[in-house]
């Protein structure tokens, strides 16, 4: 699968690494050890995890935005950070 032109985002500190994938793993109800940044993308340890349902809300509150995501593409960071402040 190629992907599209995207982008590049990644936290700044652990810190806030650690922040962002505790509130994704609340939502997602994964624990934050089963997750990891990599190349902007977050990435699940173990099965591929359905992240539909955050993505739906995302695309709800970010209509209108240019830069969203397809629904075949891997979750990125952005979008993760993103959901984390709609906490």
């Amino acid at each position: 699968m190629l992907l599209p032109k995207f982008e590049f985002h990644e936290p700044a500190t652990v810190e806030e690494a650690c922040r962002i994938l505790g509130e994704l793993g609340e939502k997602l109800k994964v624990p934050v050890d089963q997750m990891d940044i990599k190349n902007g993308f977050v990435v699940f340890k173990g099965e591929t995890l359905d992240f539909s349902g955050i993505r739906t809300i995302y695309a709800k509150e970010h209509r209108g935005f240019f830069d969203n995501p397809d629904w075949d593409e891997p979750l990125t960071f952005k979008e993760a950070a993103r959901m984390a402040f709609l906490a």
